[in-house]
């Protein structure tokens, strides 16, 4: 492609999301691009200060200072290019905010795929002042948008100095039981294409993991208005998985409702945050309530907390994903006679639009008892512990999703990484003589 590089500056924390939005905007034909990516707004302002960009896109929800502190701390400057914000909020009160704050434009990461963020770059680099000793991006790509079909063929070349990103799965070492990346999708792979990874995203009928490799094997995300039971042994990641489905849906603008008696509020939180999934501003803006609740004591006769956990979801308002954590622990003993009636009536909650996500722990239920728990639920996952070498992997299995919008039955091992949260496991195989 001829004619000047647009230099972006993305300021955006997460790995994935950076990912997604260099995609978006390098599908595009009519631009060149060069995106550099920053975590942080104290990032974005060192960087700024020797460097020159033609856009700024920055995310709302960064660590320490926010996207809008950072709005009003640039607003100042001079010669500054045009900014526009991204959030996962999907907040009118945000985007008003931002525009304030001195942001071009405003863009919803709901909306990113849709091609609303590629029409709001364009916009924006076409009001950006033209200096006449040498043309900007923005006079460039009028004058590539005035000669229809020149795409120089080489819209998938990779922008100079894109760092690789940590949330793609390895699939260049030796021995990785994760097949490698290939151009064109195939039939059992085990990884989402690039078109996969954008669809899952932004499919509405989904609520999404926030983690590609998780939404590829469950067939785009767990389906909206559907129960879910999550079987796994103590330690095998139940907790940890409802705490990555609880982060992608806060993300794409799902209102969540968490029952634990596995975590309390504050360790909850500092747990999912220790993962890099920080949702304590999505707490303060009551977007995700955290109801910890103890356990049933084992001598009582009855489990009360579970009828009073039914009435509670059914009184919920304005929700809609409520994760159970775990439902064992709301069990005084855990009968067939308590679980099947409590899983029967979460059906009532779908003309809510209410999705539901509930835990077991493994070898507590009679294989028959279980056996009628799965048929009841839309979605059934199985979580388990195995042995990698000489060390331990979670093992999770996709073996039912009632209402997938793509193919499931997939198995996926992973680790669990402080910072980065659920990441396929390097399961080296040993070759020999």
């Amino acid at each position: 492609m001829s004619g000047p590089t647009v230099r972006v500056l993305l300021v955006e924390d997460s790995l994935q999301d950076a990912a997604i939005v260099r995609r978006v905007l390098r599908k595009d034909e009519r631009l060149d691009l060069e995106v550099d990516c920053v975590h942080s707004a104290h990032e974005c302002l060192e960087t700024l200060k020797d460097q020159t960009f033609d856009l700024v896109l920055l995310d709302y929800n960064l660590p320490g200072e926010d996207g809008l502190a950072l709005l009003r701390c640039l607003r100042g400057r001079a010669n500054m290019p045009p900014m526009i914000m991204l959030s996962g909020w999907g907040d009118e009160k945000v985007a008003q905010e931002a525009m304030r704050c001195g942001a071009y434009g405003y863009c919803s990461k709901n909306s990113i795929i849709s091609g609303a963020l590629t029409a709001k770059v364009h916009e924006a680099l076409g009001a950006q002042p033209q200096g006449e000793a040498d043309k900007t991006a923005a006079d460039a790509l009028q004058q590539r948008s005035e000669v229809p079909g020149e795409t120089g063929g080489n819209e998938e070349k990779l922008p100079g100095g894109e760092p690789q990103q940590r949330s793609e799965p390895a699939g260049e070492t030796g021995g990785n039981e994760e097949k490698p990346p290939s151009d064109e999708p195939q039939q059992g792979s085990d990884r989402p294409s690039e078109t996969d990874e954008l669809d899952y995203v932004a499919d509405e009928r989904m609520i999404s993991t926030g983690n590609a490799n998780l939404d590829f094997r469950l067939g785009g995300g767990v389906p909206v208005g559907s129960l879910t039971l999550i079987d796994g042994e103590s330690g095998a990641g139940k907790s940890v998985f409802t705490q990555q489905l609880t982060w992608g849906a806060l993300k794409y603008g799902r209102r969540v409702v968490l029952y634990s008696n596995e975590n309390t509020k504050e360790s909850l939180l500092s747990q999912m945050a220790s993962l890099g999934m920080d949702v304590t501003d999505h707490c303060a803006r009551g977007k995700l309530q955290v109801m910890d609740i103890p356990a049933s004591r084992l001598d009582e006769q009855t489990s009360p907390n579970l009828d009073m956990l039914l009435r509670d979801i059914h009184r919920l308002r304005d929700c809609d994903l409520v994760v159970v954590d775990s439902l064992t622990g709301f069990l005084a003993h855990p009968a067939d006679d308590d679980v099947i009636p409590f899983l029967t009536r979460c059906k009532q909650f779908y003309s809510q639009g209410k999705t539901v996500v509930t835990t077991v722990h493994s070898n507590v239920f009679s294989s028959g008892a279980l056996g009628r728990m799965i048929s009841i639920c839309d979605v059934y996952l199985r979580l388990r512990i195995e042995a990698a070498g000489d060390r331990l992997v979670k093992r999770l299995e996709v073996s039912k999703v009632r209402g997938a919008s793509k193919v499931t039955g997939r198995i996926i091992t992973f680790d669990v990484e402080p910072g980065v949260g659920i990441v396929p496991a390097i399961v080296m195989t040993k070759v020999h003589a």
